[in-house]
């Protein structure tokens, strides 16, 4: 992985590079081309002054003395009067590639602006900017003038250009890998945890003292996902444990029941024998049907996309079904219920999750107890409160009531299998919402559950 990054790196580097180089390249060379044509369009508006001054003698004059202190190799001037035919050159031979100068389709007003153009100097070897201009009316001049010096200067900035270049990419790349080894140490680190965990060291974590953010925070992350995974791990080992423990006990009894029918062979001993494996199956049934719906749930079949549903109306119909329960068992049941309480979900869901409140709160309080339930909008979304005044949670069995296959010491007497308050907070949490409780042992409890409401 070093080697891609740091080829990766290099490569994107290098071309940058290019780009930089070749943007001052030609920014240089086009820097150079205006300052050429300004000077030779300086030089024009001097001769027009020269001529306005002296006239023809004047402008051959000054070219003779322009011509004494340049490189006749390096700069020539042409005149041309194109009205008395009268014209004046300096030595052409290093410009065999001029044109002739003519007055035709020139625009002979003093004040045009000069036309720059460009050739060739007899070698082919550098270029030469030319300018034409009228100086006064019918009188054509150009100037012309080699780009020897400008390409000397180019041909350092690219030399330097190409030593910088060649210098710099081989710095480039020692820095880009050591900067990708650094990066990458942290992220080995995690690789080489991960391959120790993979052999069964699950108590490895990575260390989160790295130097970068990134890499702590790739470490925290890594180091957090194995923490929940060895949480997921227990939750396994003690949801196990939790199956085999209430598995045990119906089969226990069913094969007691027929050990018992096999010693009397009785009419009366086959039919409670037959009642009891019965009342044990539905029992695993129940079980089974339990965990299956459970996963459903987690799976993500539920959510909150669904219906929009009255939840008072729903919580009116099961209160309505608990009261026989509660007057058999001698309970005291409070209903209050504010009226149109809407949320969006599957009715069939929210409507288990109702009555495995109910029926907890009324399977753990005792005669001459009291149950209420009730519905009310707040800002956080629709509440629903059912209290008990019944055993309540012991405080070492806080933290798991909610875990599947869990059942308490005070509960392992009561029917049931674990999974109610399992199956309600997973219904909770698919319609976006959840499920929390207060209780205090020996006093009764309180479930609250918080669902998104429909504006």
């Amino acid at each position: 992985m070093s080697f891609r990054l740091t080829s990766w790196y290099v490569g994107m580097f290098s071309v940058l590079l290019l780009l930089l180089f070749a943007a001052l390249y030609l920014s240089v060379e086009t820097l150079l081309e205006r300052q050429a044509g300004n000077e030779l369009a300086d030089d024009v508006d001097e001769f027009r002054r020269f001529y306005a001054v002296g006239g023809w003698d004047e402008v051959i004059d000054e070219i003779e003395r322009e011509m004494a202190s340049e490189n006749p190799e390096e700069v020539f001037f042409r005149v041309l009067d194109a009205g008395s035919g009268a014209s004046y050159a300096t030595d052409l031979s290093m410009w065999p590639h001029l044109q002739s100068l003519d007055a035709a389709g020139a625009d002979l007003s003093p004040g045009a602006a000069p036309v720059l153009s460009g050739t060739r100097t007899a070698d082919e070897e550098h270029g030469v900017s030319v300018v034409r201009a009228a100086i006064a009316p019918g009188v054509i001049m150009e100037i012309g003038e080699s780009t020897a010096d400008q390409d000397e200067l180019m041909e350092i900035i690219l030399g330097v250009f190409v030593i910088a270049y060649v210098t710099i990419l081989p710095l480039a790349s020692l820095v880009g890998w050591m900067a990708v080894r650094k990066a990458s140490r942290g992220i080995r680190a995690v690789s080489d945890t991960a391959a120790r965990i993979q052999h069964g060291a699950l108590e490895e974590r990575v260390r989160t003292d790295a130097r970068d953010r990134e890499i702590r925070e790739l470490a925290a992350t890594f180091n957090s996902m194995l923490d929940r995974i060895g949480a997921l791990i227990a939750e396994i080992r003690q949801m196990t444990d939790n199956v085999a423990h209430d598995l045990r006990s119906p089969l226990a009894r069913i094969r007691a029941t027929w050990e018992g029918h096999e010693s009397r062979k009785t009419d009366a001993s086959v039919e409670r024998a037959a009642l009891d494996t019965m009342r044990e199956c539905d029992r695993l049934l129940h079980m089974i049907n339990a965990t299956l719906d459970l996963a459903e749930v987690e799976a993500g079949v539920v959510n909150g996309d669904g219906d929009d549903l009255d939840l008072s109306g729903m919580v009116i119909d099961a209160a309505d079904l608990f009261e026989a329960v509660a007057e058999v068992r001698q309970i005291a049941f409070d209903v209050r219920v504010e009226p149109a309480c809407r949320v969006r979900g599957h009715a069939e869901y929210l409507q288990r999750m109702i009555a495995n409140l109910l029926d907890n709160a009324m399977k753990y309080t005792p005669a001459g107890g009291r149950v209420s339930v009730s519905v009310r909008r707040e800002p956080e979304g629709v509440v629903i409160d059912v209290e008990d005044s019944g055993v309540g949670i012991a405080e070492k069995d806080f933290g798991k009531i909610f875990e599947r296959f869990f059942r308490g010491d005070q509960s392992r007497q009561a029917e049931g299998c674990g999974m109610g308050l399992s199956f309600s907070r997973a219904v909770a949490r698919a319609h976006r919402g959840d499920i929390i409780v207060r209780s205090v042992a020996g006093a009764g409890s309180t479930f609250t559950t918080v669902l998104p409401r429909v504006t």
